[in-house]
């Protein structure tokens, strides 16, 4: 598969008293006349809140509209969301939209704890209400200090979340790094997960994370969207390919060349991947985690 680029979301262009940078983790939904699609948006003490960018329907590369609000703020003090939340996962299930979003602490000890929140909407993503003041995606024995889903399906009368789970930080060269790959489990509810998942894919040589895993079907193969990370280069996008959402196989190779016109030169992070009348799309942050915003590809 390639990719062409054909557009960006300029978070430098649309700033607000709650939003001053980023587009953190774009992640979409096709509505009937937008694609909509949610991201973190970053205030001046780089605290992000989610917020929405909408795209044309018929011309993705195309801005129409940015939230004028946040859809959902960060959680109340000593929650595991008060600083700061991030979108990660949708499901339209029953008239109503479901976010799934990494909620961030800051401990004392380590630079974060991330946690998987969960939100409900009845008005097509415009506002949120939470579904738990608690992690859908808590800390487990295996999975100490991050565990976040970033794809959630349902086929065949289960949930299967595909998510990030680790329970250590590296030590880098400037800072502590950390540490997670890539993991599944399947419930029968969308909102109660077992506490033990899967790995599907490890990390590799210099690897110390695998991230963002956002899992698209095709036909009759599901396509895993994902970045590996090093110390040296903290994001990069690759992807891999299964049958079964059981056994992977891993592509060797970037799935998008390393540019510099839309600054992604350094790092390119954060997949998301949609369809409109047989046409995918891809979205991605660029540099310094999305601090520009997010790139707009087409599948050609």
């Amino acid at each position: 598969m390639n990719w062409e680029k054909i557009g960006a979301f300029d978070a430098q262009k649309y700033t607000k008293n709650w939003f001053q940078h980023s587009a953190l983790q774009p992640t979409p939904i096709v509505l009937q006349n937008e694609i909509r699609v949610f991201c973190g948006f970053r205030d001046a003490s780089g605290i992000s809140r989610v917020g929405f960018v909408d795209l044309d329907i018929n011309d993705p590369s195309n801005i129409l509209r940015v939230s004028d609000n946040p859809v959902l703020d960060i959680g109340t003090p000593g929650c595991f969301d008060d600083n700061g939340v991030v979108p990660s996962a949708v499901l339209s299930l029953k008239d109503k939209i479901y976010l799934y979003y990494a909620g961030y602490q800051i401990p004392k000890n380590v630079r974060f704890l991330v946690f998987g929140g969960l939100a409900v909407s009845d008005d097509f993503g415009k506002t949120f209400t939470r579904c738990f003041n608690v992690p859908v995606l808590d800390r487990t024995q295996d999975e100490q200090l991050f565990r976040v889903a970033h794809s959630v399906l349902e086929i065949n009368n289960e949930f299967h979340a595909f998510y990030g789970g680790g329970s250590d930080f590296d030590s880098g060269k400037d800072k502590t790094l950390p540490k997670y790959d890539i993991r599944h489990l399947k419930s029968q509810n969308h909102d109660e997960f077992p506490k033990s998942g899967n790995i599907l894919l490890k990390c590799e040589k210099n690897e110390h994370r695998l991230g963002r895993p956002y899992v698209f079907k095709n036909k009759n193969l599901y396509e895993m969207y994902f970045g590996y990370g090093t110390e040296e280069n903290p994001y990069w996008l690759t992807s891999a390919v299964s049958k079964d959402l059981e056994n992977w196989q891993r592509n060797r190779e970037r799935i998008i060349p390393k540019g510099s016109d839309m600054n992604d030169d350094k790092m390119q992070a954060y997949p998301a991947v949609f369809e409109v009348n047989e046409t995918k799309y891809l979205l991605y942050n660029g540099n310094d985690y999305g601090k520009y915003g997010f790139i707009i590809c087409k599948e050609i």
